[in-house]
Order: C-alpha cells, then sequence, then structure tokens
C-alpha cells in the first residue's frame, strides 16, 4: 500500500479516478524505434557495433569507465524474483526493453565499436542507445531493499536467437501508463492491466523509470547523430551523453523515489523527476545497488570536465517560490565587484542615423500581368520611392501588388535554391516581364496567431533577444535554496579580497580542511603577495575538484568555478537561450507547459443558485433532481448517498446547508466508503455501489484529462484559468525563472510594458560591470532598436507578455512590421498590406515617418491603401478599377495624388478631392433611446472602473486610440456578459465590473470578428456560408448525374467520392521546404481542378462545378438568378461588398475585414427578430470609401429593423454615421481606459479632451 508519510488511502481515493482505463489499449508500436548498433558475442567478450550513422557520437565516450546499455530482448515468460512491472532483465513484460549497466572494456574503432565487461547482452540484441555512466544522476549511496535472501536469483539472460517471437526487434515500443503532474506533485498511474506488476515495490526505496519523450518524437530531433552537451567546453561524448532528449530514440530513464504503492488503483506515488503531465511510461525497475552501481573496488571515471560533480545522487526539489527567497552568490559576501561602465552606448540613438540614399532614376518594370482579374497591364514602380496602390474593393489591388509581384520575387529565389525537395520549381505569375526586381519582403494582412504561446515578445522577435541576453549575462539562482550561482575564477576571487579594508584576515583551504593557508589584506598589497593568493587559490581548486572553502572572522565562504550551490549539492547546467523559452522543453514549467496558466475547476460554476436546493438546481452539475428515480450514476448517486449518512436534508437551500457537507459534495471525503442502492431496469431490480466519494471537483478533473478535446467543450463551462502554482504565471521552469539580470528576473521584464522595457535597458549601462557588459551590449542595442520602432508605431503600451489572441488586428500588423523593421536593411522592396488597419488617425503620421525612414533607407516601398492621409503622401499613386472583379483589373489613373484627383475616369481622385464631411451619407438622428444597457465599475485589463450605457436600437461606434481599451470593454467585457445572459436567462452574468443592467433587452448575439473563416484550404465563402450545398444538390439533380448515380456528396470536396484524392479536394498539394514556409503547387492528378472527370463531365448551364467554384460571386449570382434559395445568399454577399470574391477562393487566402463580411452576410441571410445585437471590430478594413458606403446601408438598415450594431472604428466616415459615440483614451495602455466623452455625434465634436474629435472636425 502507499507509504505513511502522507494520508495514504485518500491520497489513492483521489487519484483513483486517474486510472488507464479510457486510456487506448496497450499497443507495443505505438513509439517507433531505430536500432543504433547490435550485441556480438565474442570469445573475446560482447562486442557493441554500432552502426555507421552513429559512430561519430563515441568521440572520447572511453573517458567514462562505465555505461548503460539500452537494448531490446527478447520476451520470457518465466517470472524472476524481483518484483516490479518491468523485472530487471527478460520476466514477463510488455515490452522488449533490457537495461545493462556494465563497465567499458576498450574501444575498438575498426569494429566501429567497443568491448563491454559484462557478458549479460543477450547474441544480437539490438541496441536502441548507450548512456555514460553519470554518479550524480546514477549513483546512490543509500538505496534501501528486500533482504537478500528473499530475492531470488535472476536466470540467466543469454538468450540463443536475440529475437523477439511474433515481431521483428527494434519495431516499436507501447505505454503500459503515464507519469501523471497535478498541483505539484507527480505520480504513475498505471493501465489495470499491468496495476499488478507494482506488488513488491514497496519494499524498494527508489526505483527507475524509463519514460518516452514524446515531445520529441519529431525528425528533426531523432535525425540527430550526436547531441551537444549544455556544459561550458564538453565534448560530443556519446549519444546519451547528456539529458538531452535530442537522439534517434527518444527513450529517457531517472531514479525517482518511492512515496506509496497501490496495486489496487495502479498508482506509484514517487517523488524526484521534473516530467510532463501525460508523459508515457515504458518500463519501472526496481534500484538494485548490485545491478544498478558498480561495485565498491571498481573505481568509476569520469572525464575532467566532470571532476567537481558530486559522486552521488541527491533528490533535488525546488523549494523556492518566490525572488524574495533569493540570496546573493557567495562571490558576492567578498568586497565589492569591479567598477561599472557609465559610459553609454557609442550612439545614444535608438537606431542608427539615416543616410540619405540619394534619388535612383530605376524602376521596377512589370509588362502583360493578367494574374486573375489583372487585364494585361503595364505599371512602373520607381525605385527608392513611397508607391501607394488603391482602388475600389476586389479592383486588383493585392493582385498586382502580392500575387504579381512578391510570387514573381519569392519564385526567384526558390529557383536560386540548388538543391533538395527546396529546388522544385515554383509556378510563375501570369505576367510576360518584371525587369528591376530586387529583394522583397511583405507584410500581408493577414490576423495573429490565435495561439496562446504567441506573445507580443515573440511576434518582434524581442523575446529572442532577451533569452539571449539573459544566458549570457544574468546570475543562476539555485531552485533549492535561493544562493546566487555565480563561478569564481581565482583572478575574480583576487579582485573582490583586494576590495576589502587593510588588516582584513583570511584563509584559503579546500572542502575538506586541508591546505589551510593564511593571508592578511595589506594597503598596497605587494605584487609577490598578491601572487602567492593566487596560487593558494589555484592550488586549492586542484585540489577541491574546483570548489574552495574561504573563511573570514566567523565567515565560511563554499566558492566554485563551476555552476555549483555547495547548500545543496548540486551542479547546473550551463544557461542557454531555450532554458528562458517557455515555447521550449527545457524551459517551460513542467505544471502549466508554459502557459503560466492551468484550467481548474470554478465552485462559483458549480454552484450558480445558492438560494435553490440541490434538489431544484442550485447546481447545474446536477441540474433538477427532485422527483429523478436513483441510477446507477455514482456522480450524482454520491452525493445523496452522502446526504443519507450525514443526515442531510436536501429540501435545504444550498446557502444554509452544513459546511463539512458542501464541502464533501464538491471535493469529497477521502477514503471513506459510501453504499448507494439504486433501481435498474423496467422490472427495478436493485443494484448497490460501495466506493469513496470523490466530490464535483475530481470528477471533473478525471473527465477532463481522460477526455478527448471534442469531448470537452460540456466540462470547460465549470472551468476557468488560474495563475500555474507552480510558477506563478511566470511560464518558465525553477532555473529560468529565478536568475535575475540587474534586480529583475526575466518574467519581470516580460510583465512590463515596451515603455518601461526600454527604460531598464537603458539603465543596463550604468549597472553592470564591464566584464558583463561587454559581450551584451550588441545585444541590448537590438532590443533598444526594436523599442524605438514599437514606440514609433504607436505601441508602447503594450506588455512583452501581451498573449496573441489579445490583440487587435491592427496591432498584430504593426507587430510583424516591426519585426521586420528591426533588422534596418537597405535595397529591399517592402510590399505592406493596408499598414493603417487599426490605426487612430492620430497615428498616422507617426507610420507614415517609419515608411518614409524606410525609404530614406535606400529601400523600396509599396503600400496597398485606402486610407487618404498614405494616399495623399505618396510619391506615386496607382489607382486600380474602375470596378471589382471582372469589371476591374485595370489601370484607371497613375501619378502623383494630385494627377489622380484630376482624373475624371477615377473613383478614388473623386473621393479625394471631396471635403471629409460629404464623403459619406448622413444618416438621420434619431431620438432617445427607449431601452439602455448600462455597466458600471468595468476593470477590464486597463479600464479604470468605467461607467458606460450602450442605447439599444441604435448604431453605436467605439472609438480612442490604439490600446486605448475599446476591445476591453466591448468585445472581453460586453460581449462575454451578453453570451452569458443568453445561455442562462435570469442569472445575473459575472464578469470584470461592478453591475451591468439591461441585458435581457437582447434576444441574440452576432459577434463579427476578424478571426479566418475556416483554417484549412479547402474552406471558402461558398462552404462557410451555405450556399454551396444548394448548387451541389443543383448539380446532383441534373439527369446526366443521376444516370451516372452521383450523388450531392460527389460534388462536394470535403467527402471522399467525386473530389481529387491526389489532393484531397484543394487542387494544390503542399511542398514542405522544412525551415522555410510550405508551398503549394497545382496538383498534377486534377490540374488544380479539384474533382474527378466524371464529375467535371456534369454542367450547369455549359459550366461544371469546378467552373462554379472559379467564378465571382457577382456572377454566380447572375448564373443562378432563377433560384431563390442559391439567389437570396449571393446577393447578400454582393450588398456587403464581397461580389469579387471567387465562390470557391481558399480561406487562408482572405484578409481579416473579408472574412468579417463574410461572417456578417451569413448572419445576415438568417431571418431577424428586431432585438439582434450586431458587434463588429474595423468592418471598414480593406475598404474603399465606395465600399464603407454600401457597409454603411446595409448596417443602417439593421438599426431601422430595431436591431442594435456595435462598431470598433477609427475611419472618420464611419464615426460621423453613427447615432452614439463612446470615445476612450486620453492614451493608450495605463494612460488609457476612460470614457473621454460619450454621446452624439454633434455633442463629441465639441467635446475639449477629445481626441478624436479634433479630427472629426477636420
Amino acid at each position: 500500500m502507499l507509504g505513511q508519510d502522507e494520508p495514504a488511502a485518500s491520497f489513492a481515493a483521489q487519484r483513483s479516478g486517474d486510472d488507464m482505463s479510457q486510456s487506448p489499449e496497450f499497443n507495443p508500436s505505438s513509439f517507433k524505434v531505430r536500432p543504433i548498433g547490435r550485441a556480438s558475442r565474442e570469445p573475446s567478450g560482447t562486442l557493441i557495433h554500432v552502426h555507421s550513422d552513429f559512430t561519430g557520437a563515441l568521440k572520447d565516450l572511453d573517458a567514462f569507465s562505465h555505461i548503460h546499455i539500452l537494448y531490446s530482448s527478447p520476451k520470457r515468460v518465466e517470472p524472476s524474483g524481483i518484483p516490479g512491472v518491468f523485472t530487471r532483465r527478460h520476466g514477463s513484460r510488455p515490452n522488449s526493453l533490457g537495461l545493462l549497466t556494465t563497465g567499458l572494456k576498450e574501444m575498438v574503432p575498426e569494429q566501429g565499436g567497443f568491448h563491454i565487461r559484462h557478458n549479460g547482452l543477450p547474441d544480437q540484441a539490438d541496441i536502441l542507445d548507450i548512456k555514460a555512466y553519470f554518479p550524480i544522476e546514477d549513483r546512490l549511496k543509500t538505496a534501501t531493499m528486500p533482504p537478500e535472501s528473499e530475492i531470488k536469483q535472476e536466470e540467466d539472460t543469454t538468450c540463443p536467437t536475440g529475437r523477439l517471437p511474433g515481431r521483428e526487434p527494434g519495431t516499436g515500443l507501447g505505454a503500459i501508463g503515464e507519469v501523471r503532474v497535478t498541483d505539484g506533485r507527480a505520480w504513475a498511474s498505471l493501465q489495470p492491466r499491468f496495476s499488478q506488476g507494482l506488488e513488491g515495490l514497496e519494499s524498494f526505496s527508489h526505483v527507475r523509470i524509463l519514460f518516452w519523450f514524446n515531445r520529441f518524437d519529431k525528425a528533426m530531433y531523432r535525425r540527430s547523430t550526436q547531441c551537444r552537451p549544455p556544459y561550458r567546453d564538453a565534448p560530443k561524448t556519446g549519444i546519451f551523453s547528456t539529458r538531452s532528449p535530442v537522439r534517434p530514440n527518444p527513450i529517457g530513464m531517472t531514479i525517482v523515489k518511492v512515496k506509496g504503492v497501490d496495486p489496487e488503483t495502479g498508482i506509484l506515488d514517487f517523488s524526484g523527476i521534473d516530467a510532463f503531465d501525460r508523459t508515457p511510461i515504458l518500463d519501472i525497475l526496481p534500484y538494485v545497488p548490485a545491478l544498478d552501481r558498480p561495485g565498491e573496488d571498481e573505481k568509476i571515471r569520469v572525464p575532467q570536465w566532470l571532476r567537481h560533480w558530486p559522486s552521488w545522487y541527491t533528490d533535488h526539489h525546488a523549494t523556492v517560490r518566490s525572488a524574495d527567497e533569493l540570496r546573493p552568490a557567495p562571490i558576492d559576501l567578498i568586497g565589492s565587484p569591479a567598477p561599472v561602465v557609465m559610459a553609454s552606448m557609442e550612439n545614444n540613438d535608438k537606431w542608427d542615423s539615416i543616410q540619405a540614399a540619394g534619388d535612383c532614376p530605376e524602376e521596377i518594370l512589370i509588362q502583360g500581368a493578367r494574374q486573375h482579374n489583372l487585364k494585361h497591364i503595364d505599371v512602373r514602380i520607381p525605385k527608392n520611392k513611397l508607391t501607394v496602390i488603391t482602388g475600389v474593393s476586389g479592383s486588383g489591388k493585392s493582385t498586382l501588388a502580392f500575387d504579381t509581384l512578391y510570387a514573381e520575387g519569392q519564385r526567384r529565389y526558390m529557383d536560386s535554391l540548388s538543391s533538395g525537395p527546396m529546388a522544385r520549381p515554383m509556378a510563375a505569375p501570369l505576367v510576360d516581364r518584371i525587369d528591376g526586381l530586387i529583394p522583397v519582403v511583405a507584410v500581408e494582412q493577414k490576423t495573429v496567431s490565435r495561439n496562446p504561446r504567441s506573445t507580443v515578445g515573440t511576434i518582434t522577435d524581442m523575446s529572442d533577444y532577451l533569452r539571449l541576453l539573459f544566458a549570457r549575462a544574468s546570475t543562476l539562482h539555485c531552485p533549492g535554496c535561493g544562493q546566487g550561482i555565480v563561478p569564481a575564477d581565482e583572478q575574480m576571487i583576487l579582485g573582490r579580497l583586494l576590495t576589502l579594508s587593510p588588516g582584513t584576515r583570511f584563509s584559503i583551504s579546500t572542502p575538506d580542511g586541508e591546505a589551510v593557508k593564511h593571508h592578511t589584506i595589506t594597503d598596497p598589497m605587494p605584487p609577490g603577495e598578491q601572487a602567492s593568493i593566487l596560487r593558494d587559490l589555484e592550488i586549492a581548486y586542484r585540489d577541491g575538484n574546483g570548489s574552495l572553502i574561504l573563511e573570514m572572522g566567523d565567515q565560511l565562504i563554499t566558492l566554485s568555478k563551476h555552476l555549483y550551490c555547495p547548500d545543496c549539492d548540486r551542479v547546473f547546467f550551463d544557461m542557454t537561450p531555450s532554458l528562458f523559452s517557455f515555447n521550449h522543453p527545457e524551459g517551460m514549467c513542467s505544471r502549466c507547459s508554459g502557459l503560466g496558466v492551468i484550467l481548474e475547476v470554478d465552485e462559483a460554476r458549480l454552484i450558480t443558485d445558492p438560494e435553490r436546493s440541490l434538489l431544484d438546481g442550485a447546481s447545474p452539475w446536477f441540474g433538477v433532481l427532485r422527483n429523478k428515480k436513483p441510477t446507477a450514476n455514482w456522480m450524482k448517486g454520491e452525493m445523496f448517498a452522502m446526504a443519507q449518512d450525514m443526515k442531510i436534508d436536501l429540501e435545504t437551500p444550498w446557502q444554509d446547508l452544513p459546511q463539512d457537507f458542501r464541502q464533501a459534495v464538491l471535493h469529497g471525503t477521502g477514503d471513506r466508503i459510501y453504499t448507494w442502492v439504486y433501481q435498474t431496469g423496467a422490472q427495478g431490480r436493485k443494484g448497490e455501489i460501495r466506493r469513496p466519494a470523490s466530490g464535483i471537483v475530481n470528477h471533473i478533473k478525471r473527465l477532463f484529462s481522460d477526455s478527448k478535446s471534442s469531448n470537452r467543450d460540456h466540462l470547460l463551462r465549470y472551468m476557468g484559468e488560474q495563475p500555474c502554482p507552480h510558477c506563478q504565471g511566470d511560464r518558465l521552469a525553477p532555473e529560468g525563472r529565478l536568475a535575475r539580470l540587474a534586480g529583475m528576473r526575466l518574467p519581470q521584464v516580460n510583465r512590463m510594458s515596451i515603455t518601461d522595457a526600454g527604460q531598464w535597458l537603458d539603465g543596463l549601462s550604468g549597472c553592470l560591470p564591464e566584464k558583463q557588459y561587454g559581450p551584451i551590449k550588441d545585444i541590448i542595442r537590438e532590443l533598444q532598436v526594436r523599442v524605438g520602432y514599437l514606440a514609433e508605431l504607436g505601441l508602447d503600451y503594450l506588455g512583452l507578455d501581451r498573449s496573441a489572441p489579445t490583440l487587435s488586428g491592427g496591432e498584430g500588423q504593426r507587430l510583424r512590421l516591426a519585426g521586420l523593421l528591426g533588422g534596418r536593411l537597405s535595397g529591399l522592396l517592402y510590399i505592406l498590406d493596408e499598414p493603417s488597419m487599426g490605426l487612430h488617425p492620430r497615428d498616422h503620421a507617426s507610420l507614415l515617418g517609419i515608411l518614409k525612414s524606410l525609404r530614406t533607407l535606400g529601400n523600396t516601398v509599396v503600400v496597398v491603401e485606402h486610407d487618404q492621409t498614405f494616399m495623399q503622401a505618396a510619391d506615386l499613386l496607382i489607382d486600380m478599377g474602375p470596378g471589382a472583379g471582372q469589371h476591374g483589373g485595370r489601370v484607371v489613373a497613375c501619378g502623383t495624388p494630385e494627377q489622380v484627383m484630376a482624373d475624371p475616369e477615377s473613383v478614388t481622385g473623386k473621393y479625394l478631392a471631396l471635403p471629409r464631411a460629404s464623403a459619406s451619407m448622413n444618416r438621420p438622428v434619431p431620438g432617445q433611446a427607449d431601452q439602455w444597457i448600462r455597466i458600471n465599475g468595468a476593470d477590464r485589463h486597463n479600464l479604470k472602473a468605467v461607467d458606460v450605457s450602450f442605447p439599444l436600437g441604435r448604431m453605436i461606434c467605439v472609438t480612442g486610440v490604439s490600446g486605448s481599451g475599446k476591445s476591453s470593454l466591448v468585445t472581453q467585457t460586453l460581449v462575454p456578459a451578453i453570451e452569458s445572459t443568453l445561455k442562462q436567462p435570469g442569472v445575473m452574468p459575472g464578469g470584470d465590473f461592478e453591475s451591468i443592467q439591461g441585458t435581457e433587452a437582447v434576444d441574440n448575439l452576432v459577434f463579427v470578428t476578424q478571426s479566418p473563416i475556416g483554417r484549412t484550404p479547402r474552406s471558402n465563402p461558398g462552404t462557410y456560408t451555405g450556399v454551396f450545398e444548394p448548387v451541389r444538390k443543383c448539380f446532383a439533380s441534373l439527369p446526366e448525374a443521376k444516370k451516372m448515380n452521383l450523388k450531392s456528396r460527389d460534388f462536394s470536396v470535403n467527402t471522399p467520392g467525386g473530389r481529387c484524392e491526389a489532393c484531397k479536394g484543394i487542387g494544390q498539394v503542399k511542398i514542405d521546404l522544412h525551415f522555410m514556409p510550405d508551398h503549394w503547387m497545382v496538383c498534377d492528378q486534377c490540374r488544380g481542378r479539384r474533382y474527378q472527370d466524371k464529375v467535371l463531365e456534369i454542367t450547369f448551364q455549359g459550366h461544371s462545378i469546378a467552373d462554379i467554384l472559379e467564378m465571382d460571386i457577382e456572377a454566380c449570382a447572375d448564373l443562378f438568378r432563377d433560384m431563390p434559395g442559391i439567389m437570396e445568399k449571393l446577393s447578400v454577399l454582393c450588398k456587403v461588398g464581397l461580389g469579387y470574391l471567387k465562390l470557391g477562393q481558399s480561406a487562408v487566402t482572405l484578409s481579416g475585414g473579408e472574412a468579417q463580411r463574410i461572417k456578417l452576410a451569413r448572419e445576415l441571410s438568417s431571418p431577424g427578430t428586431g432585438r439582434t445585437l450586431f458587434v463588429l471590430d474595423e468592418p471598414t478594413t480593406g475598404l474603399h470609401a465606395r465600399d464603407i458606403d454600401k457597409l454603411m446601408q446595409v448596417l443602417g438598415a439593421l438599426v431601422d429593423a430595431g436591431n442594435t450594431v456595435i462598431i470598433i472604428e477609427h475611419h472618420l466616415d464611419v464615426i460621423q454615421q453613427a447615432d452614439w459615440i463612446i470615445d476612450m483614451g486620453p492614451g493608450g495602455g495605463e494612460a488609457g481606459g476612460r470614457i473621454i466623452a460619450q454621446g452624439p455625434v454633434a455633442d463629441i465634436r465639441e467635446h475639449p479632451g477629445s481626441i478624436t474629435a479634433q479630427y472629426l472636425g477636420k
């Protein structure tokens, strides 16, 4: 049973739900293995022959006296005398792994291997891995086990064949269980069929766990033939020379201390492992000193660079939980450090001064461009100039800039690669010629990653530089005691000693107290005495294996030349950048996997109506229980059983129930057994359950961990994010999160705003010693450059750890731009897609300044834009049109902004020439609203306890500078509250506010974001809006289709049948370019048509199903004008300005604005109630002024029908047409979060504190 050091039965009861009954059956081929060598029995001993691919990894292996050999061995059925799931050698067990600890006899280079001292390996056994024997990892000083008399001697390990019956050796391994990690505790949970193998292990103090590094089961890691040990100046010594999981077979092994064993539940409780939850277990072996460590008479030899390591394994635990427990390094207790560098960097500017590149007469010449809807156009783009391409939506702007100019630049680069899969030619854009093309960098209009691991720091590359900064210059702190770990060489110690007061006496000795040398500080210190101190320090280090004792008065200071903690007798690896990455297995917190938060059951969501009784539905988990017959559902039955046992009246409201009963319902009662009698079947036969009560919280945890992602949605309603209890939200493992640089830890720096981080970086030059500052000043400079660009782009309010999913589309676009600008390159062609997206008019000047600085550096800048400020600042303005789709694709006007405005054919020129107030239709001002939604005390993110009112039945525009709190107020406060009300009518929604009223007046919510409509290339406007389904039915109803027995599903690209199976209905196949973005090429089988030939033979009015997908939506609407079911959906898409899109255009090619309007069109196609709340986030993204007028007409019609429309927007034409404006600010980040003004447009225009008002008046 479990050990007595904790409530044993209680732990078993709590974890009994974590058995493996829900896991897949044991599969011996789950993890593929690759033999790296073979054992051969020879007269002179056993030879380990290593395959030629891996012989380089044997370099310097003979520096070790002993090794571990992990091999694939034959199965045998006779049991061994030693207990354990995996008996020591060849007993009955699921996997055929063998582990041998042996002495290394001699290297045999001519045979590609080495001889070992032990003859216990089966002949021809497959070698899976080789690990050098590290005493600090493998040698236990004290290990308890049953008396030797109780252990039978093992069978002879020799085997005549060395082959596995029934399958080839080395093909695969299977998991017998998992390492589970919860609430800071780790244990092994075995599948039921293997749980009895734990019997007898309670007599052993330690066991060895063999596990599969599933996070490193990737080709890029497994193709490694040698690893790089993370030790300073360490040789590459053996594939298994370190804990690094980068190796051909990612099998790990570690020793853990047994805390308890329970074979009935299959639980092995232990300590001493730092593993991720759900790590697959391959083997469990009891630690037997006679087998696991060399004999006392055997001398253990390790390389010189490991001699300072402790000689025994020690259980290490991270006990330091906060930065308050960190202590200075021993060297910092001696004197004072060297003087700091007060001089600043050579150039105090945030980036190099920009030198004018001068005018260049060269041009990029495009002739005969006919990609997509381009009509064989010719364009000349001057180099070293700012060119803006504009035009109505769908006129061909992006086709010219990205699908022609950028695509050709990318193709030429790929063609320059000479070998490998990347040499496969890319399809050229349809153009006669492009001359003068230079290297191209594109910043496309795509939404930022929705992965919570992506942050402001990772998007801008600042996280990479910060990780490098901390890896090179920070001070490591021991997770066990908090002491600073700084290697101190002789010169460093002498320098500190010379700063002590004259007359200070000290002595130098080895750690065991030998070779004591006494010295006294004098002023001045004679050179001979300094040399004597240096010599004594060198001798003490040499005799003490890299450690010495410095005694000053009653103070004993242990110093080391290595990363070593004397208090914990622990050696650390050299710090690498991956140690500071929450996205790398080496650096991420093992509890939260680097997310900083964990999902925990929220008790407030379990009991939503405490004034009711449990019988009447106080808990949505139980539901209404009144008049329900008892069933075998123990999760509900345990509550009745506990109530019966504790004599509780379940008619009592939850809030009036005894505290101990409420606690028992939520968290269980440990190991106490309850009896539940129920009726089953129509005949009312009785059944009985006897088991402990786990409680709702533990039931949900078990179900959530065992469920697949598709089955977790119903459990998520009871869960919420909580800070990780291990890292307290720092996201890093102990070594990374406790390292400090200039008094700051990396998680603290990550929580800073861009502004604060810049100030901290500026201060490093004045607080670090020259020796420490010199190697990192270039890193600091790169960081300061990025800080400067982010400030210029109006993003200095963002925190470095701000998660990408919480960013607006405009913030994400500018962050990617800042990451590119940080390179400060010249001679490039930059192509940007609407960089003003999400920017308040106040910030346009700063962004324009950045683009002009790129131009001044000698770059050519091409911008696809609709904003008037950018168009008027262009050196060259190209207006595409005159219409969209098939009606566009021509250059309507080209020249300076003044020339375009004077061109009578240019639609853009007309809008540029008009005053802004008359450029849009003004809606009539409505009267006072009858109903309102009012929020009081909203404090989400940077909101400052704001009170705000939203009039219902009106068009509301939420404005303000970037970062002022618009999204926090609308999408993260109002929207969740409305969603909660719709899910649970009559229940007051919770959130980051004091109160909310009026939500009951809304009966439907349509939240239209800029997230993609699909993640696969098969998703398209037709499938998303549902219009493609009646189209498929139309084709299936044709006489030719019926003759061929083709059904509607045969015309689908998402299901097998009629689609091309070579490309799975995509029309393209993906080419993996390894470390570069994947490339798509036209499918050779269907030639991009997506379907099989038999399906393409069916035509409707001369068009095949593939032709329909390639048609513009506007053309499709004309084709199906006599079919109302199809025509209605297509006409709505045209109304929102998307008639130019192809019906089958891939979702991954759509901009955020296009995706948003497709979602809006789908909602508009559904019947409305007149009480719907529409929320749109910057719907004008990618829209020309003419298309904005169309969109506003659609939104105005929604309001006229009684609905409410809330728009987060910066576009002045939209703001002027709103019925109600909520202006936020005054600044971004902490400088924002307040309501500056709210009311009709006329009131906002006159408000003196509103920045938006300043631009509305222009």
